[in-house]
């Protein structure tokens, strides 16, 4: 695997936490390569993969832990020009609750994660990366 974009101790800008800064820590950096490796993996067998599974991968965080690990690797790939293996986090189905904004909303961001898992699916289908 080609090195990892981040830096340990770099700051990092976490957009899907509201742009908040994350330290790359050496536990945080260390558990990078290999969720890399087993998320791209998973791209290339066209699945995705359970947050128990990604933080089996880690080797250091538990599930309710490992997103700001995927957070981190998510700016790795946006610097790598790839699509964001993040995606590929399966997402426990929600009932729709409230109004009908809210449905629809919901049915919005859904739209949005399929389309981004498609799109790593994709990136990753020939195997040569």
């Amino acid at each position: 695997m080609e090195e990892l974009r981040v830096a340990l101790d770099e700051v990092v800008e976490v957009e899907r936490r509201g742009g908040r800064r994350v330290r790359v820590t050496p536990t945080l950096h260390a558990a990078l390569a290999p969720l890399r490796e087993a998320l791209v993996a998973a791209a290339r067998q066209r699945r995705t993969v359970t947050w128990a599974e990604a933080a089996a991968a880690t080797g250091a965080y538990p599930p309710i832990g490992v997103g700001v690990v995927v957070d981190v690797l998510d700016v790795d790939c946006r610097r790598r020009g790839e699509p964001p293996l993040g995606a590929l986090l399966a997402r426990r189905a929600r009932r729709s609750r409230g109004d009908e904004e809210a449905r629809a909303e919901a049915a919005r961001e859904e739209a949005a994660r399929a389309a981004a898992r498609e799109a790593c699916w994709e990136h990753w289908r020939t195997g040569e990366r």
